[in-house]
């Protein structure tokens, strides 16, 4: 079992992009967004808690990425732009105020 886990891990690590961050491929394409790169983070976590090893810097290189994604004065996060893009639906922007 220990063997299917460390597989899986490898793979995680392997589809970082160079900058710190995970997309949607599992090829680093540069691609990144915060949904899976904040997916990934926490399955590589639970990795850490159950006993695996995990090099700090997918972590280091992580929080960077998330850190500039997000708004220093508002706390908002962007999806793959950081604060640039409104990512909420047309339909939804009244019910859903920023």
């Amino acid at each position: 079992m220990a063997w299917y886990c460390q597989k899986a891990i490898d793979t995680l690590i392997q589809a970082r992009n160079p900058y710190g961050a995970w997309g949607f491929e599992f090829e680093p394409n540069g691609d990144a967004n915060t949904f899976n790169t904040t997916l990934t983070v926490r399955a590589l976590v639970t990795a850490k808690e159950m006993g695996f090893e995990i090099s700090r810097e997918n972590f280091d290189g992580a929080q960077n990425y998330l850190l500039s994604m997000t708004d220093k004065t508002t706390g908002r996060v962007g999806y793959s732009y950081g604060n640039d893009h409104d990512v909420r639906l047309v339909a939804k922007k009244k019910s859903h105020p920023i």
